[in-house]
């Protein structure tokens, strides 16, 4: 059995990866009943309902859903193999490997605005409002709370200036 991904990197949550399974009967006698392939990703597929004769060769596909743990993670791996039988025994094939890779490639937007936008008096409140939203590939709890400390001191020293 040969397996192949499709795209070969990843970038998001929710991405779907295609595998493509192809299972040939390299032996000399008919593979009977069902061929199907089990993926440690994917589950079990039925590649083939009925016999596969020495040399044919079938092709099937399953589809793996990436997580927010595999962004983390950085790579998917995911191993299968396909099985049929001859006579009233399982014949399994090889194992084969893909491993698809995370395009990482972490943003983070942070808007501030003002209400109200003027001021016309001394001792007058201004409340600031701070918005943060982006893709991560990684945690950023420690670096969202830098970030923020640092616009709280922005917003303090604008504070200073209005009431001043």
């Amino acid at each position: 059995m040969v397996k192949s991904a499709s795209p070969t990197t990843y970038s998001a949550v929710g991405q779907i990866i295609t595998y493509t399974y192809n299972v040939t009967n390299s032996g000399n006698v008919n593979i009977t009943g069902s061929v199907n392939v089990t993926d440690n990703k994917v589950g079990t597929i039925e590649i083939i309902a009925g016999d596969l004769i020495p040399g044919q060769s079938v092709t099937g596909t399953g589809n793996y859903t990436i997580t927010q743990a595999d962004i983390n993670t950085g790579s998917v791996t995911n191993a299968a193999f396909a099985t049929g039988t001859f006579g009233n025994n399982t014949t399994t094939s090889n194992t084969d490997h893909a491993t698809v890779i995370v395009v990482q490639g972490p943003t983070l937007t942070i808007v501030k605005s003002a209400s109200p936008t003027t001021y016309s008096t001394v001792g007058q409140i201004i409340r600031f409002h701070c918005k943060k939203s982006g893709y991560f590939t990684k945690p950023v709890k420690n670096i969202t709370n830098r970030i923020f400390r640092s616009i709280n001191r922005s917003i303090m020293i604008q504070k200073a200036i209005v009431i001043a």
